[in-house]
């Protein structure tokens, strides 16, 4: 028995052709409207720098006092302004020596700062302070900070045990304290091994003091040292 013919594939074949035929119609006309390919883009520009006078804002207050950041180093400066109540003004800890060394609690000062978005909240960052009982001033954006590992400084061996762990709002690991003494980390740097530290009751710490001339001001006023290597059950462990 012969095959049957669809006598309606003729049709539908005109039909398909002429669906592309349009097709390709829209398609160069969409070239043409949008013409040739732009140049591609240029480089990326340059990272935010520091900011310039025409960025910075100024206000006068009464010192009320400084604060601590997680390590316990000093950071902040809360001054008292009529009408606007307490203002918290951050700035590096490594400068904390040349503002504290400026101005004390009940001082009036002048400070020069920009405002900075830090997640939900506004930070104010202090550039620069004037004391306008002394007329001491301290611009904190010529202070560059020091190296991680202060130089010259011999490293020493420290035997601990139940030692404090100073710890940042997440949890992990920013200092181990005891008496007299804070051992600094960053949390990062021993993040794999921080179950391990929070549970010993006994390490062996390799350190170097940081002096200071480097301009940190610790709150407690203890010695701190950077941690080199910490050895805890007979396995030591670099920090990095």
């Amino acid at each position: 028995m012969p095959p049957v013919k669809d006598r309606n594939q003729p049709a539908v074949t005109t039909l398909l052709i002429g669906c592309i035929l349009v097709l390709l119609v829209i398609i160069a006309v969409l070239l043409v409207r949008m013409g040739p390919p732009g140049p591609p883009p240029g480089p990326p520009g340059p990272e935010r720098g520091p900011a310039t006078p025409e960025m910075l804002k100024t206000v006068t207050g009464k010192v009320n006092g400084f604060a601590d950041n997680v390590h316990l180093d000093i950071n902040r400066l809360q001054i008292e302004k009529a009408g606007q109540g307490m203002l918290t003004f951050e700035f590096r800890p490594h400068t904390a020596s040349a503002v504290t060394g400026v101005a004390q609690a009940g001082d009036n000062v002048e400070i020069a700062y920009d405002t900075q978005p830090n997640d939900e909240a506004i930070v104010y960052r202090l550039h620069r302070i004037t004391n306008l009982n002394t007329g001491q001033v301290v611009d904190v954006d010529q202070l560059p900070p020091p190296p991680r590992i202060p130089p010259g400084q011999r490293a020493e061996v420290f035997n601990i045990s139940n030692p404090e762990v100073i710890t940042d709002g997440y949890g992990g690991i920013a200092a181990l304290k005891v008496p007299g003494r804070l051992f600094h980390f960053k949390p990062e740097q021993v993040e794999d091994i921080q179950a391990l530290i929070k549970n010993a009751r006994q390490c062996t710490l390799l350190a170097v003091n940081r002096s200071d001339d480097q301009g940190f001001v610790n709150s407690d006023r203890d010695k701190v040292y950077i941690v080199i290597s910490i050895t805890i059950n007979n396995k030591t462990f670099t920090i990095r």
